[in-house]
């Protein structure tokens, strides 16, 4: 029997908040650990900028388990984070992967935004199968 879901935020948590991410530096870093035995469906994210300091040209990153890290939540560009406490939602595509047992959800920054400081905090939502 299938259910529709008209709303995933609905049915979802905060899974992990990660800080201090640098978004000048091109690199993966790790959000969340599926616990054993489980599944985990990632509903959204949101990078909220906490240091900042001559954002010039924008970071992009996206968020997945496989190399990219962009399986789960699409890499974008994320030119509205130019100051303090703005604040971006990432959301899942039609299909997206699923987080298998023991699965690392990362954060990947592909492209460093051009600025002094940009350091971001990183909210994911889900919900564990």
């Amino acid at each position: 029997m299938s259910h529709l879901i008209p709303n995933l935020d609905s049915y979802s948590g905060l899974l992990a908040r990660v800080t201090g991410i640098d978004f000048t530096i091109v690199a993966a870093t790790n959000l969340y650990t599926v616990p054993t035995g489980r599944k985990c469906v990632v509903t959204s994210a949101i990078i909220r900028v906490t240091s900042a300091n001559t954002i010039s040209v924008a970071a992009q990153a996206g968020i997945g388990i496989a190399a990219g890290e962009d399986d789960i939540l699409a890499l974008v560009t994320l030119t509205e984070l130019t100051a303090v406490d703005k604040a971006f939602r990432m959301s899942p595509t039609i299909t997206f992967a699923v987080g298998s047992a023991d699965n690392i959800i990362k954060l990947g920054v592909d492209i460093g935004a051009v600025a002094t400081t940009m350091l971001c905090e990183v909210s994911l939502f889900g919900y564990l199968i």
